[in-house]
């Protein structure tokens, strides 16, 4: 039976695609996506501390309960499909003991755990200062709401547009702070799932008033969006910096055995309380025996410039 809705499921993508493009940018591998991969050199380290508050199987029948798949720890660290389901109307709220501000690019992105290009559940992404006010991404959805997508139905990502969970499992939705002005400092990143019921008491919206039109019902322990991980990003670089920036950040980041920084002359790796924890020489420092973690690789140059990046050592 999964092997049959997996076939499907693929005629169905190719069908999608075969189709006009919407005006946003388009699924993960296709020329103009915005998808981050979730070993991209533009990530510099992935969320630590999140607090879930689950939503509802049926949001129209709440007598069902609450979804119960996954846990707080699996939004936390790198993307490895491991996943925390929030359910109709669900929160997680990432807490930044480092904020954020607005850079070069996007600040952050998203990971979801679609199986496919189409197979699409939405959240909307919301940011504050003080973890009070919050301010919300201005969202697009300009999926068709005449017919209810059914809870295994399928949606064209480039018609959405500031929803996290455009993307496939492995591949992260990019979210830039410039888009809200009025913000300048960031600590808090909320996550709340989009109700896909096209039904008018129980609809969520866009920023322009058009009914979110998803899969639903989702009446399973893991409905709802299915919450993979947080990535916050390096700044992109613009003009003759570009390669100078990008050559300097430590890669690959999640790393496992080993670490590099391209002409660095020396690198220390640090604890977040700032103990050294390894030593080495030259450009490349190996993570034997470290534990996996969240980590500040410290690496200096032979002009005397020294820089430090957050590092995630995976398990």
């Amino acid at each position: 039976m999964r092997f049959l809705f997996g076939i499907l499921l693929f005629l169905t993508t190719l069908g999608l695609h075969a189709q006009s493009q919407g005006p946003f940018a388009p699924a993960a591998g296709i020329p103009g996506t915005s998808a981050i991969h979730k070993d991209s050199s533009l990530i510099s380290y992935w969320a630590d501390s999140v607090i879930i508050q689950r939503g509802y199987l049926d949001i129209a029948n709440k007598s069902l309960g609450f979804s119960s798949h996954g846990d707080s720890s699996l939004a936390l660290g790198y993307a490895d499909g491991q996943v925390v389901s929030l359910g109709d109307s669900g929160l997680a709220t990432f807490y930044l003991s480092t904020p954020i501000y607005n850079q070069a690019g996007p600040e952050f992105a998203i990971f979801e755990n679609s199986f496919s290009d189409v197979f699409l559940e939405f959240a909307f992404v919301e940011v504050s200062a003080d973890g009070q006010t919050f301010y919300r991404f201005p969202a697009t959805c300009l999926l068709d709401t005449s017919v209810q997508t059914g809870a295994f139905g399928s949606s064209e990502p480039s018609y959405v547009k500031n929803l996290a969970g455009k993307y496939r499992a492995d591949y992260g939705q990019p979210f830039d702070l410039a888009e809200l002005p009025q913000l300048d400092t960031v600590r808090y990143i909320r996550i709340v799932d989009a109700i896909g019921s096209i039904d008018p008491q129980f609809a969520s919206r866009d920023a322009q008033g058009r009914i979110i039109n998803e899969p639903y019902p989702t009446a399973f322990a893991s409905g709802g969006f299915d919450l993979d991980a947080l990535a916050f990003l390096n700044p992109n670089s613009i003009g003759i910096n570009e390669f100078k920036t990008q050559a300097q950040l430590p890669y690959p980041n999640p790393a496992k055995t080993r670490v590099s920084v391209e002409k660095a002359e020396s690198m220390h790796l640090l604890s977040l309380n700032g103990t050294i924890i390894k030593i080495a020489t030259g450009s490349t420092l190996s993570l034997d025996g470290v534990p996996a973690g969240l980590y500040i690789l410290q690496y200096n140059f032979k002009d005397g410039d020294q820089k430090r990046s957050k590092l995630w050592l995976r398990p």
